[in-house]
């Protein structure tokens, strides 16, 4: 496991050409992401005050999710 194997949803939604909207869906759905929480393939952060979350994912999860990774 390296940092080249994370990436912001952004990215991971660039990378496997999905719709940001698809990723939000699954990461919003706390029951279906606690399995993945769990293994360390995806994180979120919300501060004290704020009001949405920001989230790390792993390939892990993109590929568990989506499949692999497109080709270029």
């Amino acid at each position: 496991m390296t940092i080249q194997d994370f990436m912001t949803p952004t990215e991971a939604c660039h990378r496997w050409q999905i719709k940001p909207a698809a990723l939000r869906w699954h990461l919003q759905n706390e029951l279906k992401m606690e399995p993945y929480i769990s293994k360390g393939w995806v994180k979120s952060f919300l501060k004290p005050t704020g009001e949405r979350k920001e989230w790390i994912v792993s390939t892990w999860l993109m590929r568990e999710l989506y499949g692999g990774e497109p080709e270029k």
